[in-house]
This record gives C-alpha cells, sequence and structure tokens, in this order.
C-alpha cells in the first residue's frame, strides 16, 4: 500500500485556493474544515485531497511525494489553524537535512469519502509500519484532545513499539507556556499528560471520524482484554515520559 502525504506548501494553497484563506477558518475544528471544505472539494475525484492534488493538472508532479517522512497526529477536535501554525514552526525550527519533509496527515491522506472500514484501516496501519516517525500536535498543549482520540493514540502507540521518533508540536506562543508551566513542575506536566489517557474514552469515541467498525478492526488486537489495554497505555506513557526527559535536557522538541 501508498504512504504517500503532502507538503506544508500544499496546505496552504488549501487554505488559499480551497478555502478563501485563513479568515475562512477561525475558530474551526479539523473536524469542520473536514466537512466543510475537504470532503467538497474531493467530491469529484472522490479521493483523499493529497491524491487530488497529485492528479490535478493545476500543480506540478514532482512537488508530490510518493511515501511521506513524517506521520502529524493531531485531533479532530483540535483548533485547524492551531494545527497549521503549530505545524509550521516547528517545520521551520527543524536542521535543514529534514527541510520540508513530506507529510501523512490523516485530514488530507485518508480518503474519507470511502465507506470500506478496510480501506481506512489499511490507510493508517501502512503510515504507522511504513513512516513511524511521528510528529503530535499539542496545541494549546493541554486541551488534551490527542489523548482521547483513538487514531492519535495507536499512533503513538506504533511509535513507541517500534522504537520510532516521537516529537512534539506546538506554536512558539504555545511552547512558551507549556515552559513555563513544566518550570514549575516536571511531575505535574507528567501526571497531566498521562493520567488523561483513559481506555473508556478511547472506546466509546470509536466510530466519530471513521467507517463503522474501521477503529474498532484496528485496535481488534490491542484491546481485547483488561491486559492488553493496559499494555497499550503503558507503551505509550513510556514514550511520552521519553519525550519528556528529552525535552527537559534539551529545552527543545528536537
Amino acid at each position: 500500500s501508498h504512504a504517500g502525504g503532502v507538503k506544508f506548501e500544499d496546505i496552504r494553497v488549501f487554505i488559499e485556493e480551497y478555502c478563501g484563506g485563513r479568515n475562512m477558518l477561525e475558530h474551526l475544528t479539523c473536524g469542520e474544515v473536514l466537512n466543510r471544505f475537504v470532503l467538497p472539494c474531493t467530491a469529484p475525484s472522490t479521493s483523499s485531497f493529497a491524491v487530488k492534488i497529485h492528479c490535478d493538472d493545476v500543480y506540478p508532479v514532482e512537488i508530490f511525494p510518493s511515501e511521506a517522512a513524517l506521520i502529524i497526529s493531531h485531533a479532530m477536535e483540535d483548533p485547524f489553524l492551531d494545527v497549521v501554525d503549530a505545524l509550521h514552526d516547528y517545520l521551520s525550527a527543524i536542521d535543514t537535512s529534514r527541510e520540508n519533509p513530506d507529510l501523512w496527515i490523516d485530514l488530507f491522506c485518508i480518503n474519507y469519502h470511502s465507506t470500506d472500514p478496510n480501506e481506512w484501516v489499511d490507510a493508517v496501519s501502512t503510515a504507522c509500519r511504513k513512516i513511524g516517525n511521528t510528529v503530535l500536535i499539542m496545541s494549546p498543549w493541554d486541551s488534551l484532545h490527542v489523548f482521547h482520540n483513538p487514531l492519535c493514540l495507536y499512533q503513538i502507540y506504533f511509535t513507541g513499539l517500534k522504537g520510532m521518533l516521537l516529537d512534539v508540536a506546538m506554536t512558539k506562543k504555545e511552547f512558551e507556556r507549556f515552559s513555563r508551566v513544566s518550570e514549575v513542575s516536571k511531575e505535574t506536566i507528567e501526571r497531566i499528560l498521562t493520567t488523561n489517557i483513559r481506555m473508556e474514552k478511547v472506546l466509546r469515541s470509536f466510530g466519530v471520524h471513521a467507517p463503522a467498525n474501521a477503529e474498532r478492526m484496528l485496535f481488534s488486537e490491542l484491546l481485547t482484554t483488561v491486559e492488553h489495554q493496559k499494555s497499550f497505555c503503558q507503551v505509550i506513557y513510556d514514550k511520552i515520559r521519553e519525550w519528556l526527559r528529552e525535552f527537559y535536557e534539551n529545552r527543545t522538541f528536537l
């Protein structure tokens, strides 16, 4: 299966050409942007936005990746422009060898027109297997939507399971706020981040933005027993703690 993605420039094009500019997106969540803009603009091709732009004559084909370099993990409840700005600030800060990487973002890379749960599961699992390295959007950092989202937790879990890179992206303003709080108490930050992962919340949110049974299929072997659930959560806790250790050592996301 294919795990292609989009460039950040493609997101700029989406905002300007398909949404009418940033002012049209103020206060909209990623889920609302999906319903109001992504689905309508991809309706003629009944495809993901990544596939649409790859096939569109107005875009030079060379800007579209065959394989993405990073999974961008976000929640549909997150403000869309916060996600975009956090991603912009993150990409601006990384070293030049990783400049302008290809991005797998479910909002743009999953075909939300499909009602086939197998297609959705295949898209997610293929991205996790082939890419692995994940950037978790946490802006605002304390909204914690990502920790109640099945897809986000699956991506963090897979990153931890395979020993891949997990970075966190926030806007510069949000990073400053996070830094001020973290200076007060490292233990408080860790407790806030890890204790908000509750499997009952994850299980209740199945199917919100995916075809019926898709997320249950994705998690079928991971959450069959309480012990499996505990193991699943432990991998995620350990990966978050690993990132926190690096944050306190380097005061940076890299």
